[in-house]
């Protein structure tokens, strides 16, 4: 049975006697301060999805943070300094509070660093810095894939961009490892969750198997029918279609089989307690376990 831990995203509150474990915390380049108490949480930090302001009194101190940038959309691993300056913005940013659990951080986009052997150089740059002030934070890297008005394909969107990853992380025996954003997946393929057919969505799972030990974390939500990301739950996402809805979350659940627990985060956007509560329905009856 898959277990998955509990974060809280926003102030949605788990449904029934779920308890989040850990609460997920913005850590972008636009913050300069985080909430003040925190115990158990998740840095979420710069993920380039738009145009920052770039203009906070604690980015000011990093010039090559700020210089790394198209049309103001921030762009991520571009050098050894990058990374170093990235690492001392986190240390800044978390000050005198509890050190993160875990630090999630973004793929650049291929036009600045074309490879995985580059990226995992650079985040080896920034781990050393990290870790001397965080030695027990897990830092993990999420898939992306891009809109409009971004610079390019990000270096991990697709299916197979995630498996060079991890297949590199093996290699190199790297500490990093990877937070599966399931339905930026299906984007990054062009598998349109309301068409597409189960054994369709079943092939793409199964091509993820080979990265699964490696991966540490699930962020999942669902689509509008009118394309709203992150507002819906799965019902709406595949289309109301339930047969193609249960055989994703049954692909879902055979495809994180393996004694392993991994972070869950639900990145629902709309403030929405009942699209939470029905996606957490749908994992438990397809069987999952929330909580250690």
């Amino acid at each position: 049975m898959p277990t998955l831990i509990p974060v809280q995203y926003g102030r949605l509150k788990y449904p029934g006697t779920i308890e989040p474990e850990l609460v997920e915390v913005p850590g972008h380049f636009d913050k300069d301060t985080l909430p003040y108490g925190l115990t158990r949480y998740s840095l979420h930090t710069e993920y380039s999805a738009g145009p920052r302001h770039l203009t906070s009194a604690l980015l000011r101190r990093f010039d090559c943070l700020i210089k790394s940038n198209h049309r103001n959309v921030p762009m991520l691993w571009t050098s050894e300094e990058w990374a170093v300056q990235f690492a001392h913005f986190i240390i800044a940013l978390v000050g005198n509070q509890r050190p993160p659990e875990i630090v999630e951080v973004h793929p650049p986009f291929e036009q600045s660093c074309p490879s995985m052997e580059r990226f995992l150089e650079l985040y080896r740059k920034f781990e050393e810095v990290l870790r001397e002030k965080f030695p027990d934070a897990r830092i993990v890297v999420e898939n992306r894939c891009g809109g409009r008005g971004l610079p390019g394909k990000f270096l991990v969107s697709t299916v197979a961009d995630t498996l060079d990853l991890a297949r590199a992380i093996a290699e190199q025996q790297s500490t990093l490892t990877i937070v599966l954003d399931v339905p930026q997946v299906f984007t990054a393929e062009r598998l349109d969750a309301v068409t597409a057919s189960a054994e369709e969505i079943r092939t793409l799972m199964s091509r993820l198997r080979p990265a699964m030990p490696v991966v540490t974390g699930l962020h999942l939500w669902g689509s509008t029918l009118r394309g709203g990301s992150h507002s819906a739950d799965l019902n709406e996402h595949f289309g109301y279609r339930q047969d193609v809805k249960s055989s994703f979350v049954r692909d879902l659940s055979s495809l994180l089989d393996d004694d392993r627990e991994r972070y869950f985060v639900p990145e629902i956007n709309s403030g929405r307690r009942d699209v939470l509560e029905s996606i957490v329905r749908d994992l438990m009856e397809g069987g999952f376990r929330f909580g250690q």
